[in-house]
């Protein structure tokens, strides 16, 4: 069965999302080509949680070993997504106006790296489209900026290189937009979060990088999330061993930082949970922590931001659930964003299948989820 190895979120023009996931062979289908897939969400009744293609679709297949999949939508509705594919970034584009994509182009590589290595996008405030990529050499993050109207790409620079003695990197770095529209870039280093960020929106200066510190100077610090709160503060959110943490500004765009804050506490059976964060309707902050037990059935703890400085923390899922069961035995790669109806849903991939695990709310800033999972056809 073809398998999904990695996929990326975001909205269209029509604000329904779309999924882009590197699809290739599985263990009964050796034949199936490896390529980057595509599926679109379909308008329906507000009950059906599964509403995409019934079938995925080829977005091509650029030549080398796919990996570091990401995808933004532009600031006039279109979507842009890269790969890497042999160690070059290839970028393709779906139009806003006809929603045609593009074919694959690519910006050059940052550095002489290996074969894979992980890659995010972002946009600056005046649309310019921005990759990052990280060089595990040093390590350090390089990005390429493309010029206005989808055009040629800059050349790549480097950020420079993050401390840490003999840090290795293997995760797309994380990115976020301060409400001024500068954008910042955060990785963890050893039991440290560093940080950098534009002098000023739009600005290919950046400031050096800088420590955020980590829970627990004895522990290693989990690979950080980070969102915008109700009044633009950036918060993010890590682990440090199974406990869930968070940081956050003290006003927009403003530091230095308020302390962490432990938002959920160790448990000697619950594992290291891997986090995502979205943001509800309402402006209330929403983070689920995926925790896979050493020898147990996983579990999705879901904490909830009630008030400013309160959370509420809840297993939401009972365990005749989905989850656990051969439909789904394991999920990784959990991603939470808002449909076009407002309500949050976490997407999953499925290791070793083609289909995606959903839990969505049944309603905008609602306490009930529902679960369901949808595997489409190969292309």
């Amino acid at each position: 069965m073809p398998q999904i190895d990695s996929f990326a979120v975001a909205k269209d023009r029509n604000d329904l999302l779309e999924i882009v996931a590197i699809g290739g062979p599985g263990p009964d289908d050796q034949e199936f080509p490896e390529g980057v897939w595509l599926n679109q969400q379909l308008i329906g009744p507000d009950d059906d949680y599964t509403n995409f293609d019934d079938k995925w679709r080829s977005l091509g297949e650029p030549i080398g070993k796919l990996s570091g999949i990401s995808m933004v939508r532009g600031p006039d509705g279109g979507l842009e997504a890269v790969v890497v594919a042999d160690g070059l970034v290839m970028h393709a584009s779906k139009s806003a106006s006809d929603g045609t994509w593009s074919g694959w182009e690519t910006p050059g590589h940052p550095v002489l790296t290996g074969p894979e290595f992980p890659v995010t996008l972002a946009h600056n405030q005046d649309g310019r489209l921005e990759v990052f990529a990280v060089s595990g050499f040093k390590p350090e993050i390089w990005h390429s900026t493309q010029q206005p109207g989808h055009g040629p790409w800059d050349g790549w620079r480097s950020l420079g290189v993050f401390p840490g003695q003999g840090a290795t990197v293997h995760r797309a770095p994380a990115i976020a937009r301060n409400k001024d529209g500068r954008l910042e870039v955060y990785v963890a280093v050893g039991t440290e979060i560093w940080h950098t960020c534009q002098a000023s929106a739009n600005s290919d200066h950046w400031t050096a990088w800088s420590s955020l510190g980590g829970p627990d100077a004895d522990r290693p610090v989990g690979w950080p999330t980070v969102v915008a709160d109700q009044d633009g503060r950036l918060q993010l959110f890590a682990t440090s061993d199974r406990a869930v943490w968070s940081r956050r500004q003290p006003a927009p765009g403003l530091g230095p930082w308020e302390g962490w804050t432990m938002l959920h506490g160790e448990s000697e059976d619950a594992g290291e949970p891997v986090l995502a964060a979205g943001t509800q309707q309402d402006g209330r902050l929403v983070v689920f922590a995926l925790r896979t037990p050493r020898g147990g059935v996983q579990g999705l703890q879901k904490l909830e931001q009630i008030a400013d400085e309160a959370w509420t923390s809840a297993y939401p899922l009972p365990p005749d659930t989905l989850l656990g069961t051969p439909a789904a035995p394991t999920v990784d790669n959990p991603v939470l964003v808002a449909d076009y109806l407002g309500r949050l849903r976490l997407f999953c991939r499925i290791p070793g299948s083609r289909g995606i695990y959903f839990l969505t709310q049944a309603q905008p800033n609602g306490r009930t989820w529902v679960e369901a999972f949808h595997q489409p056809i190969a292309p």
